[in-house]
């Protein structure tokens, strides 16, 4: 009885055995070691037994013991990847906090760079006042001209006077020949047409007769009295004549309106002419000329911004030559000249030539007006 269980004991453990040597993967998947329970994985330098026939009860025992601390190795790596990834959770966690905490310490140091309610604001400039790069953008590049006078409406003291004046030359010259001034020998063209404007390419006679228009409407205002030599460009008036009729119209002082003209395109500027002390023709007028002459230039240079080129006194002029009033040729600016010649035609430009002209035969009658009390 005692043999009959010894077998029934060793018939089992080799049960045992086969159970335990026995897979249930194919020959591929115990070549590749995919397919095997975990317990029946090779371990680590256990690649020989694989395949091994019949174990004793012992090595059973061992194997289970192996399957079973294979089975706690695993299980003890699952608790490790779970601690590792519940490590990783954390580390996010604690990564999310650092910088929840950075940006409110952020916050925290821009609220402290802000000035509290209790410190004074240094105030921004109004939008009204322009910026120092706004006020060095609007200035101009070269000086402004003065401002103009208003136009004088009530006739000024020296009201009461009579002026003559002379818009320049005419559309058609006249060639034939008349005395340079009285009782001379040397003869002169009677009239040109004058220059024009190379610019512009207006003629200066009819810029000549627009300011002259100008001018009488300007004295007249002021409470002159103003004797035109001519008031269109269809006329045939020598220089002689226009002396002449000035002399006879009462009035006591000429202005003779020209514009001038160069050979060289850069000269520019104002000047007025007048005649000498020493006159073969009228000598007499010279002084008072001369002050008129000044006047004028001086007061148009003043507002025109123009160059002031002086008086030129000659006596080569027949139309001061024949006067026996105070006299003087105005010349305005040099049509030659693009720059000037284009000045010439504007509104302002034309305005600033009136008002100085006026203002000079204001400033003449004033110190003659002064001399006689």
């Amino acid at each position: 009885m005692f043999a009959g269980r010894w077998m029934k004991w060793i018939a089992a453990g080799c049960c045992l055995a086969l159970l335990a040597g026995c897979g249930t993967g194919s020959e591929e998947d115990a070549a590749s070691g995919e397919g095997k329970p975990v317990a029946e994985q090779t371990l680590p330098g256990e690649e020989g037994r694989e395949g091994l026939p019949e174990l004793s009860s012992a090595e059973s025992v061992q194997a289970e013991s192996s399957s079973s601390e294979s089975f706690q190795a695993e299980s003890a790596s699952s608790d490790v990847s779970q601690a590792e990834s519940s490590s990783s959770e954390s580390l996010q966690a604690e990564s999310a906090s650092s910088e929840s905490f950075q940006a409110e310490s952020a916050s925290s140091d821009v609220s402290q760079a802000e000035p509290s309610s209790s410190e004074p604001v240094q105030p921004e400039p109004s939008s009204s006042e322009p910026s120092q790069g706004e006020l060095s953008s609007s200035e101009p590049s070269t000086p402004e001209l003065p401002v103009l006078p208003p136009l004088q409406v009530q006739p000024p003291l020296t009201g009461g006077h009579i002026i003559a004046i002379d818009a320049g030359h005419q559309a058609r010259g006249n060639k034939e020949k008349e005395p340079l001034g009285p009782g001379s020998e040397e003869m002169k063209a009677k009239v040109s047409s004058g220059t024009r404007g190379v610019s512009t390419g207006v003629y200066e006679y009819e810029l000549n007769l627009t300011i002259a228009q100008a001018l009488q409407a300007e004295l007249e205002a002021r409470g002159y009295t103003v004797v035109m030599i001519r008031d269109s460009h269809d006329v045939d008036i020598s220089n002689k004549e226009r002396a002449e009729t000035a002399n006879a119209s009462g009035a006591e002082v000429f202005l003779r309106i020209h514009a001038n003209g160069s050979e060289k395109s850069s000269v520019q500027g104002t000047l007025t002419i007048c005649n000498t002390a020493s006159s073969p023709f009228n000598p007499g007028i010279h002084d008072e000329s001369y002050r008129l002459s000044q006047e004028v230039l001086s007061h148009m240079v003043a507002l025109m911004g123009s160059k002031d080129r002086g008086i030129w006194e000659t006596d080569t002029m027949s139309g001061i030559n024949w006067c026996t009033i105070p006299v003087t040729i105005i010349e305005m600016g040099y049509m030659s000249n693009a720059e000037e010649d284009e000045r010439m035609q504007t509104a302002d430009y034309q305005s600033r030539i009136v008002q100085g002209i006026a203002d000079g035969v204001d400033a003449y009658f004033t110190e003659a007006d002064s001399s006689l009390d």
